[in-house]
């Protein structure tokens, strides 16, 4: 593992936060040669004909050399480098691999949220009891295991907020780990180029140059109410980040601490391209609800709310919830809930979707009264998700799932 830098945090800090950003490398490209090693080394190109309509998904390192990125039409990518090899992909694959790193992640810490298909953060804060290690040693054990158990290499960034983290991942790729300490994120942050930070896309960044913000440090030349009147909220909002002030923190988990010792137990996808096809967002929706279910059983766990999260091409995010009448830790559940949920969205709505999330309020079992043919019926349901949980633990998630569900991962 090759470390950009680390800047230890000492155990007397461990009541700060501390966030992991963990971004897997050239994802798509990554898996292609995982599959194929032939390819390693060499500049690959994942996504779009390059001879017609289309754009990058994907390149490797190789390729990015050439001036080759992500999002560029791939026509542009095959004149900037003739050589290069152009692969489809395959999404459902892709899916499989993301599935299997995240399945891996959650088990550092119970407060996760994957943010898209090949990133996620990791509240790790508090986490040094349970490990036995400090932060630093915790995110070297992640990075392990990530490219031991999945073959992936992948990039963490740790800090005090997502913010730094996420930009100290960044700056740690390829393969490799940054962690900075408390009260160093403003010396961090201040010789970085302005376009680094997180939220300044190439127009805004062109605005802060006009007044010569070339570099993170220079917003603290001006006071926020200054960046507030030209850039508005945004502008407030960049000034603390440059500080090393980060509002944010990791939401729709698995197993953040909610009320009355409840817990938040969810998982989400990005769709590598957004999808209007409303059969594969009910499919992904089954393929979370079975997701869920599993995470819910194993820690033996039920819940009594189902969550649905969807994100549309605009990233408008809606949020819905639905309280049941009794707890339950069946799959089935959780899928008609969620899909209850769903329909007025897809009804309501002809914008594509760009990512689908499902969650549950989780807690401990407590007994309840219920007639002879309810438990019949349970124990029947359970024997079902006992056996296909007994088969994914043996044989890896993919291995077991409903028919519903498996439309999510083609494409």
């Amino acid at each position: 593992m090759s470390t950009a830098d680390i800047m230890n945090m000492k155990p007397s800090q461990t009541r700060n936060k501390i966030i992991a950003h963990v971004d897997l490398d050239a994802f798509f490209v990554s898996v292609e040669e995982l599959l194929n090693p032939s390819l390693r080394g060499k500049p690959v190109v994942v996504g779009g004909n390059p001879f017609g309509r289309g754009v990058v998904s994907a390149a490797s390192y190789a390729a990015r050399k050439f001036g080759v990125h992500a999002g560029m039409p791939s026509s542009q990518a095959r004149r900037l480098c003739p050589r290069a090899i152009f692969l489809r992909g395959s999404h459902g694959i892709y899916s499989q691999y993301s599935s299997q790193v995240m399945e891996v992640l959650g088990r550092f810490t119970p407060a996760m949220e994957q943010v898209s298909v090949d990133e996620a953060y990791l509240d790790l804060t508090g986490c040094q009891r349970l490990h036995k290690a400090g932060a630093v040693e915790i995110a070297q054990r992640i990075h392990h295991a990530v490219h031991a158990e999945t073959g992936l290499p992948a990039s963490i960034g740790v800090g005090a907020g997502r913010i730094v983290a996420k930009i100290a991942a960044n700056a740690a790729k390829p393969n490799g780990m940054m962690v900075i300490n408390p009260g160093r994120e403003a010396a961090f942050l201040a010789p970085l180029p302005i376009g680094k930070m997180p939220g300044i896309g190439p127009v805004s960044q062109r605005e802060y140059m006009k007044l010569g913000i070339r570099r993170i440090g220079d917003l603290s030349q001006f006071k926020p109410e200054i960046l507030r009147q030209i850039f508005g909220k945004h502008g407030a909002a960049m000034a603390r980040r440059a500080q090393g002030e980060d509002g944010g923190h990791v939401d729709f988990s698995t197993g953040t601490e909610g009320r009355s010792g409840s817990q938040s137990v969810s998982r989400e996808v990005t769709y590598s391209t957004d999808t209007g096809d409303p059969g594969r967002v009910r499919a992904t929706v089954s393929y979370l609800a079975e997701s869920v279910g599993r995470r819910v059983r194993k820690t033996g766990l039920v819940f009594d709310t189902v969550t649905l999260k969807l994100r549309r091409a605009s990233f408008a995010t809606v949020t819905r919830s639905r309280a049941l009448s009794r707890t339950s830790d069946d799959t089935s559940v959780i899928y008609q809930a969620a899909c209850d949920m769903l329909e007025p969205l897809l009804t309501g709505s002809r914008e594509r979707v760009r990512l689908v999330g499902v969650g549950v309020r989780a807690m401990e079992k407590k007994p309840e009264q219920m007639d002879l043919f309810l438990m019949e019926q349970e124990a029947r349901i359970e024997a079902v998700h006992r056996s296909m949980d007994q088969a994914r633990d043996k044989y890896g998630f993919e291995s077991a799932l409903m028919a519903r569900s498996i439309l999510h991962g083609r494409g």
